[in-house]
């Protein structure tokens, strides 16, 4: 699922497709995350024109969250199937190709805003009513929380703390967005109300400015932390397991051959 290695791993010296290129054992179909996210965006995207005009389909924090994912992975297969097949020449720091660096900048965010989607939308929009909850507001306010989650957890896509700033400006960016639609006269999809969602209104700029910052200033920088945390446990369990392996095949290796030198070994005993 997405990148194995999009940009620099442990091997600093190493350009980001080069070490992609070392990681083939996490070869995945490249283009099932895409293709998955993309059939959600049309399907959510057809339930859409069912009631309400399309436009207001793009002034949603969901579908915002939804093309971000559909972006990450679309540059993310791209990249590791240029690392795999590709000849695009490696390089670090302003060598980096372009793409790389883009799928890089969108792995920071997809997680976050996933998650803040997710999160939001049962906390703050969802109504429960007979029937329970619609099968694509499970998939777009959960699925692709998951799937995000399968990424991270599969792939070798270095998550660095200080990356944070990225989910940082996406966040600001939706919320100067509603500031904007709402003072451009903006409505939500009914024709009437004046916000996107009744959460945040801002014709009550404390209460609405008070949970924006909240979000922006505490849930991102969280969230940034709870994914952090997972990637780190990631990588002490591939180190450990890699470890564990290559102990084995030294010690599988020593009982089938024995010591190369064993006069050198009783010496060193000896002494």
């Amino acid at each position: 699922l997405a990148p194995t290695s999009t940009l620099r791993g442990r091997d600093a010296h190493n350009g980001p497709l080069l070490q992609m290129r070392r990681l083939r054992d996490l070869e995945q179909p490249l283009g099932l995350p895409v293709g998955r996210h993309l059939v959600e965006s049309v399907w959510s995207t057809v339930d859409w024109f069912g009631f309400a005009d399309y436009g207001y389909w793009w002034t949603k924090l969901t579908h915002w969250g939804a093309v971000l994912e559909l972006a990450y992975f679309a540059f993310a297969a791209f990249s590791t199937y240029q690392a795999i097949f590709g000849k695009v020449a490696d390089g670090l720091g302003g060598k980096t190709p372009w793409f790389v660096s883009v799928t890089w900048c969108l792995s920071a965010a997809a997680p976050v805003i996933a998650f803040l989607v997710a999160v939001l939308y049962w906390v703050l929009v969802y109504e429960p009513g007979p029937g329970g909850p619609s099968m694509i507001s499970v998939v777009m306010h959960g699925g692709n929380l998951a799937i995000v989650l399968v990424d991270m957890a599969l792939s070798r896509q270095p998550y660095y703390i200080w990356h944070v700033y990225v989910p940082l400006l996406v966040a600001l960016l939706y919320v100067a967005f509603t500031l904007i639609y709402y003072l451009a006269g903006g409505t939500s999809e009914d024709g009437t109300s004046r916000y996107i969602y009744s959460a945040v209104d801002w014709s009550q700029p404390v209460s609405t400015g008070t949970l924006v910052g909240l979000i922006v200033l505490i849930g991102v920088p969280v969230a940034y932390a709870i994914f952090f945390t997972i990637v780190m446990c990631r990588m002490c369990c591939r180190r450990s397991a890699e470890a564990s392996e290559k102990q084995v095949d030294e010690d599988g290796a020593e009982k089938s051959c024995g010591p190369i030198y064993p006069e050198i070994v009783g010496a060193k005993i000896e002494r």
